[in-house]
């Protein structure tokens, strides 16, 4: 059982284990092992369950923990998001893995999203209810000088992904409906796309076509995106399926290519853009 309702999990293959990480509205994060069926208890658990909301407390949270990632290339690195306004890492090999081995205290507000640099090693974003996204070095014991760059948006963030076509791209999904591209090289976004009118709460890059990416809404829709950014960047939708009742939804694609959203509802099986027509996407359900 875990003591409170879910907010995020992630999972991780060691090469000796999978592990699911999965945080709630309580401040620690439980480590579940997927190769035990039927276990009553977690593996491990990060942080202290009885801490106190409102303190300071390097090695643990002290309130909700909203996002997560592991490390890829050091599996037993990950990176946890509070509403406490602090972000913490944990290092599972350290002698005392329940405690987090660093804090960065960089935001304002609640942190949303995290997210580690597949390209840069020790690096992370993150993005809070301040406004602001900011690229980290983790490495860098001075944590004035880790900050490598921020940015500021017009408005809360809902979702933050890397391109995997375009290393040190990165795109977030606002509430006001918008989705921004940046680079981390360049101060400025490259570009804003108005894709919806109401909070634009996942989206998802194409993981076979550059070109592609995927969009939805509290406003009831999904939309697939032809879009490239360059000297002249263009964007156009080139497919849109409307549904009933859709809030809060969240979709992925696969690197089959089908493209799935929890509430399990058919997506167009076929779309073109300009002379290129893209293969099918079948029904998916969760």
């Amino acid at each position: 059982m875990l003591p409170s309702f879910p907010l995020a999990f992630t999972h991780i293959h060691t090469g000796k284990q999978a592990l699911l990480a999965v945080s709630t509205f309580s401040p620690e994060i439980e480590l579940w092992d997927l190769d035990i069926l039927e276990t009553p208890l977690p593996k491990l658990t990060l942080g202290k369950r009885n801490a106190k909301k409102g303190t300071k407390d390097d090695t643990s949270h002290t309130d909700a923990v909203l996002a997560m990632a592991w490390h890829k290339n050091a599996p037993h690195v990950l990176l946890s998001a509070s509403a406490d306004h602090t972000i913490k890492m944990w290092n599972l090999v350290a002698e005392e893995p329940q405690h987090a081995v660093a804090s960065f205290n960089h935001h304002t507000d609640k942190v949303a999203c995290i997210d580690w640099n597949p390209n840069q090693v020790g690096q992370f974003l993150s993005a809070g209810y301040d406004g602001k996204i900011f690229l980290v070095d983790a490495t860098n014991e001075n944590k004035e000088e880790a900050i490598i760059r921020k940015w500021k948006v017009s408005s809360d963030v809902e979702c933050m992904k890397w391109d995997p076509h375009h290393p040190g791209r990165f795109a977030v999904s606002l509430e006001n409906g918008e989705v921004v591209f940046y680079h981390i090289e360049h101060k400025k976004a490259l570009f804003t796309l108005a894709a919806h009118t109401s909070p634009c709460t996942s989206f998802d890059f194409h993981p076979l076509f550059a070109n592609l990416f995927a969009t939805t809404s509290v406003d009831s829709s999904v939309k697939v995106w032809d879009y490239t950014i360059g000297d002249k960047t263009t964007v156009d939708c080139i497919t849109t399926k409307d549904y009933v009742d859709l809030v809060n939804a969240f979709l992925t694609w696969q690197m089959s290519g089908t493209l799935t959203t929890y509430i399990g509802q058919p997506f167009p099986c076929r779309f073109q853009s300009g002379k290129q027509v893209y293969p099918c996407f079948r029904r998916q359900r969760w």
